[in-house]
Parts: structure tokens; sequence; C-alpha cells
């Protein structure tokens, strides 16, 4: 019955083992007729043979493994990953690239609308200038960064409401430094120029290049209003890149331009 027992706890548990007291115990019996639980409770004899072949397998199965990733495995899995990685950080920068390129021509375009809008505006309102005693104050420019004229213009007054209304204004536009200043200068009740009362930048979120102002006046009369006032204005594309890069020195760890063994990813550091 020990016998029995013996080789019953074998088969029902294989992975814990085998112990040198019950291996003793199947070579006594190799030649018994023993019940085996694997083939459905029929008596077969075993040989011995074929014990010592199940007892390997069993000792091969219950062994525990200390296999690992060998030093080949490792750098192809590094160079793998690698290369992965550059080409999603490769794919991230020419996105930003175009982003900050679209973006930065977006912001010159709104810089110049904005300046033409405020001019044209202005010039549209615009009224001779003899009809007040002040010809020189007609637009004249030749491609001068400056523009003067009059133009009506909606004035509140405070301590008299009933007097707000359309004055006659000298209004001035000067371009310096990349900026366009905008200043305003109402007419007194004796026909002078009152302080500047406004004084404003209109691109002060993104600043110009170039700014001229050319006058083309009427052949008919050439003192007076112009028949035109062209505007040229020029605005910079500013884009950021940034670039990834990764480098080995090589056997030599040493970091030089026209080294042959640097391995170099992604570009130049």
């Amino acid at each position: 019955m020990q016998q029995a027992k013996g080789h019953r706890r074998l088969f029902q548990n294989p992975l814990w083992g085998v112990c040198k007291r019950e291996v003793r115990i199947i070579e006594h019996v190799a030649h018994e007729r023993i019940p085996i639980l694997n083939t459905g409770g029929s008596c077969k004899t075993p040989s011995v043979r074929a014990w010592h072949g199940h007892l390997a397998r069993v000792s091969r199965a219950g062994r525990p493994c200390h296999g690992g990733f060998s030093l080949v495995e490792i750098l192809i899995a590094v160079t793998l990953l690698l290369v992965i990685v550059m080409m999603i950080s490769m794919v991230f920068q020419q996105a930003s690239g175009a982003w900050a390129s679209g973006s930065s021509q977006a912001k010159s375009e709104s810089a110049i609308r904005a300046t033409l809008g405020s001019v044209e505006r202005d010039l549209l309102n615009a009224v001779d200038a003899r009809d007040y005693s002040s010809p020189a104050a007609n637009p004249s420019a030749s491609g001068t960064p400056n523009l003067s004229f009059i133009a009506f213009q909606h004035l509140y007054n405070h301590q008299s409401p009933r007097l707000s209304g359309r004055h006659p204004c000298l209004i001035t536009y000067s371009f310096a430094d990349g900026l366009l200043e905008r200043s305003m200068r109402p007419m007194n009740a004796n026909g002078t120029w009152g302080t500047s009362n406004i004084l404003a930048s209109i691109n002060s979120g993104m600043p110009l290049t170039g700014l001229t102002f050319t006058s083309v006046p009427r052949p008919s009369d050439p003192g007076g209003l112009p028949l035109r006032v062209d505007i040229r204005a020029e605005a910079p594309r500013v884009s950021k890149l940034f670039t990834i890069s990764g480098r080995s020195f090589g056997k030599n760890k040493t970091d030089d331009s026209g080294d042959g063994d640097d391995i170099v990813v992604g570009g130049k550091l």
C-alpha cells in the first residue's frame, strides 16, 4: 500500500519533483501490476526504462527556469526602440515646424491688414486742407514713412456734450522701429491745431520690417487731395524649429566631427 500510495502521489502532483525514496519505490515495483491514473485506471506493467524517462520529464518540468535575454537581443531591442523614438520625434518636429510657419504667416498678415485698415478708414474721411488754411497738410508723401492729412473725426466733449460731433482733425501716421503710430490733433476755435489727444500703436502685436506711403496727385489739381495713396508694408515671417538628435561617441569616447566610429541619429548636435 505504501508503494502504490507513493506511486499515485507522483502522478497526481508531477510538478513537485521526485525524492530519492519515491524513486526506489518505483524501481522496486517496476515489474508489478500497479494502476496508472492517466490511462483511465487500467492495469499495466511499466518498465524501469519508461519510469526513468517519465521521472526525467517530471524533473525538467518542475525545475525553475533561470534563462534570460542575451546581450545581442538587448542591443537589437534598444536599436529598434531608438529608431521608433527618432521617427516619432521627426514627425513631431515636422508638424511643429509647419504649425510655426503657418502661425507666423497668419500673424504677419493680420498686422498688415490692421495697418492698412486703419489708414484706409482715415483716408476715406479726408478733406481738402486748403479749406482750413493748411494746404501743406494734404497728403503729399513720396515713398516716405510719414503721412499727414486732415479728416473729420467724431469727438466727445465731456464738459459740453452739445459740442460733441465731427470735427476736423490733423491725423499723422509715423513709422519707426517697426511700429506705426497714429496721432490726432483737433482744430481749435481760432483755427490752430491743438495737442495730440490720441497716440496709439497700430501694429504693437507684430512689428513690421518696412512701411512707406506714396501719394499720386490729380493731374487737374495737383495741390488738392491726391488721386490715391499707395501703401507698401512688409512683415517678417519667423518660425522656430527644434531639432532632436542622438549621438554615440564610439569606441574612443571623443566628440570629433570627423570621427568615423561616431553614430549620429536625427541630425548633428
